[in-house]
C-alpha cells in the first residue's frame, strides 16, 4: 500500500489500523465480526471525523481494561463521537488525557507529553497538545 500510495510505512500502518478498526471483518465460515469501533466508523465515512480524530478515539477506547463493558466502551464512544463532530483532535486528546508522543525513524521516544508537571513546586503548565 505504501508504495502504490507513495506514503510513509508509519501512515501506511496508521491507515491498516484504522481499517481494523471501523470495519467489520469477514470470516473464513461466511459470518463476520464487528468492528470495534462502529461509531466512529460511521462518523469517518460520512466525513464528519478526520484521521486524527480516529486515532485520539481508538486510543482512548482500546485497551481498557477488563472490567470495561461493551456497553460502557459503546456509550464512551458515543460521546466522543458526538464532542470529535465539533472539537479539534488535539483538544479531545487533551479532555481525554491521552498523551502525544514524538517518535524517531526507528520508533524511539524522542518526546512524550504529560498530563501533570513533573516538579510540582515549579510554575509549569502540563504538556497538552493545546494550548
Amino acid at each position: 500500500m505504501r508504495d502504490v500510495l507513495r506514503i510513509t510505512p508509519q501512515e501506511a500502518r496508521r491507515r491498516i489500523d484504522h481499517a481494523h478498526a471501523v470495519t467489520d471483518a469477514p470470516l473464513v465460515s461466511g459470518g463476520t465480526v464487528a468492528a470495534p469501533l462502529p461509531v466512529t466508523g460511521a462518523a469517518a465515512r460520512d466525513g464528519v471525523l478526520g484521521p486524527d480524530h480516529v486515532d485520539v478515539i481508538a486510543r482512548a477506547l482500546t485497551g481498557l481494561p477488563p472490567q470495561v463493558g461493551p456497553d460502557a466502551i459503546a456509550e464512551a464512544e458515543r460521546t466522543m463521537v458526538t464532542a470529535a463532530a465539533s472539537m479539534d483532535a488535539r483538544r479531545i486528546a487533551c479532555d481525554c488525557k491521552v498523551i502525544p508522543a514524538l517518535l524517531g525513524a526507528g520508533s524511539e521516544p524522542l518526546d512524550v507529553g504529560r498530563v501533570s508537571c513533573t516538579v510540582p513546586s515549579a510554575p509549569c503548565r502540563p504538556r497538552c497538545a493545546v494550548p
